[in-house]
């Protein structure tokens, strides 16, 4: 009976021995991926943080690029309503001029049909 508790009591050493090798060895494996999981983490936040400042920075430069033609747009109908509005405004000036010119002439044309009028009036009165 002796040897079979001896016997069992190595049994039982054997055991403990492999599972505490077994426990350090899965600790040893805990933190190794624990170690790689972290360094995934760091790696993965600093390519997000790379890849959204790349980004950020190509929106930025796309913005600039459409604000750029649209204040180029926004310049070329400037200039091109100014043009417009001084086109109108000669136009309006010629009509003006024209109108004025026209009704001089009528008012030159009716004073002299009034004098020739009066003419032939004295005349037949004469």
């Amino acid at each position: 009976m002796k040897e079979a508790n001896l016997e069992k009591q190595n049994i039982r050493s054997v055991a403990e021995a492999n599972e505490n090798k077994l426990n350090n060895r899965l600790e040893k494996l805990r933190n190794e991926f624990d170690r790689k999981l972290g360094q995934t983490r760091l790696n993965n936040d600093a390519k997000v943080k790379e890849l959204t400042f790349k980004y950020e920075n190509e929106l930025k430069a796309e913005r600039t690029k459409y604000q750029d033609i649209i204040d180029h747009n926004n310049k070329f109908f400037e200039r091109e309503l100014a043009r417009l509005k001084m086109s109108n405004e000669t136009e309006k000036d010629r009509l003006v001029t024209q109108y004025e010119t026209r009704i001089n002439q009528l008012q030159n044309a009716f004073k002299n049909k009034q004098r020739e009028l009066e003419q032939f009036n004295q005349l037949q009165r004469a």
